[in-house]
């Protein structure tokens, strides 16, 4: 019978997708950066329509995805790359540093801000709409209630994926007020030599280039879910307003 479940769901979620083809772009590559925060680790599970619950520790847990359509679209390479200016561990951390012990030293150089451009190869932008994400509000209070079986819904706050961007290759170019600093370079340079699929593109190391190997998410719009939670189970789920500061999703 969860056998038979299970095919049903795929079933639905192949029928969804194939109806909604990729269209013209919903927009050109300098316009990505500015209203999407960068994902914690680039993942192929980040689909819009996903519910996230983030616990104090900024910890998530996907709690399945909503039976809702998908668009879909290329992203039109610009003339110049778009600008990002973000917290130096945000962007370690996506690029591979979670597999690095920090020292104390490194630990305060990951606080700091860092300015680059960034250049996407092979990308596609995916959007569901807040229409059908209201409309499927209940079942997304299911899937909470599920949750709140083995978890307290105290301890965590919950978010839904409404776009996101799928890259194969990002080429960064970074600020070099914001790497002259040997710290910063030892940083980066650490990263570049546990993930094989990081390099430095000059000798300068200045530009630095990120090959998936296949499109992943790298970018993602979040909206925050308000529960009214009543003795350990969620009475009523409404859609938030939208993340602009990714320490609110992960830390």
């Amino acid at each position: 019978m969860l056998l038979l479940r299970l095919a049903c769901i795929a079933l639905i979620l192949s029928a969804c997708s194939s109806s909604h083809p990729p269209q013209k772009s919903f927009l050109k590559e300098t316009d990505i950066l500015p209203g999407f925060l960068l994902i914690a680790a680039p993942n192929a599970l980040d689909k819009p329509g996903t519910l996230i619950a983030v616990d104090r520790k900024g910890v998530r847990q996907p709690l399945g995805r909503l039976d809702v359509a998908l668009e879909s679209g290329m992203v039109v390479p610009g003339k110049d790359s778009g600008s990002k200016h973000n917290n130096f561990g945000y962007l370690l951390n996506f690029l591979g540093s979670n597999k690095i012990n920090a020292s104390a030293q490194s630990s305060a150089v990951l606080k700091r801000d860092i300015s680059y451009s960034i250049k996407l190869e092979n990308s596609t932008q995916e959007r569901v709409s807040l229409l059908q994400i209201e409309a499927q509000l209940e079942k997304a209070k299911a899937a909470i209630n599920g949750f709140a079986q083995l978890n307290d819904l105290r301890k965590y706050k919950f978010f839904i994926i409404t776009e996101a961007v799928k890259s194969q290759k990002l080429d960064y170019l970074f600020d070099k007020s914001s790497t002259d600093s040997l710290a910063v370079k030892s940083e980066i340079s650490k990263v570049v030599d546990i993930n094989p699929n990081l390099y430095w593109a000059n000798s300068n190391k200045f530009s630095l280039t990120y090959d998936l190997k296949e499109p992943l998410y790298v970018f993602a719009k979040y909206f925050s879910l308000n529960v009214r939670n009543t003795d350990g189970k969620a009475e009523k789920v409404e859609v938030g307003s939208e993340i602009e500061d990714p320490a609110q999703i992960y830390k």
